[in-house]
């Protein structure tokens, strides 16, 4: 605040991972219980993100919230779910594995989102 005092900080939570369409997804290797320790974790890290925002002054972004109906399994997912173990496909121009999503983490759809979400809250402060 001292260097930048007009600077406004955005926060951003994480997007929804594990949803309630999570159940639809036939390739979740999450027990039930390990499935609701992740949400319980999930959330507890949602509450804490928002008080440290609200704590600082800071704008919040919650990706998590909007993105409840967007986890694994959902029908248009923000996130990708587990990845078969399948041998990475070759770039024929780079004669290299092709790059891989990543499991369990934000996809163009999502990020898209995010962007937008930040857009929307910047807009209206």
């Amino acid at each position: 605040r001292r260097r930048a005092p007009r600077a406004v900080v955005v926060v951003v939570d994480y997007l929804t991972v594990l949803g309630p369409d999570v159940a639809e997804y036939p390739a979740m290797p999450i027990s039930p219980d390990d499935l609701a320790a992740l949400r319980a974790l999930g959330d507890a890290l949602e509450r804490a993100t928002a008080a440290a925002a609200a704590a600082e002054g800071a704008l919040l972004v919650s990706a998590s919230r909007a993105s409840r109906r967007h986890g694994v399994g959902a029908v248009q997912p923000w996130v990708t779910g587990p990845l078969p173990p399948e041998p990475a496909a070759t770039d024929p121009l780079l004669r290299e594995p092709a790059a891989e999503p990543t499991p369990f983490h934000p996809n163009a759809e999502g990020m898209a989102a995010v962007a937008d979400l930040v857009t929307t809250v910047l807009r209206n402060r």
